[in-house]
């Protein structure tokens, strides 16, 4: 879950973040949707590791 999770940052950073001609500085809030509450620990590991020092509020379901 860790790798799927941090593909798909990476590619919401790439494709939605860049092409808005903005960085992930400027990202304010995240919101992730698991399906497993298992899969918390994994994703909240990605979503770090992505945005290493931003510390946008995020909301995990």
């Amino acid at each position: 879950m860790q790798a799927q999770a941090q593909a798909i940052l990476k590619v919401i950073a790439s494709v939605g973040v860049e092409q808005a001609e903005m960085e992930l500085t400027d990202v304010v809030r995240t919101m992730v949707y698991v399906r497993n509450i298992n899969d918390t620990d994994a994703v909240a590991k990605a979503h770090l590791e992505v945005f290493g020092s931003v510390r946008p509020a995020s909301t995990l379901v």
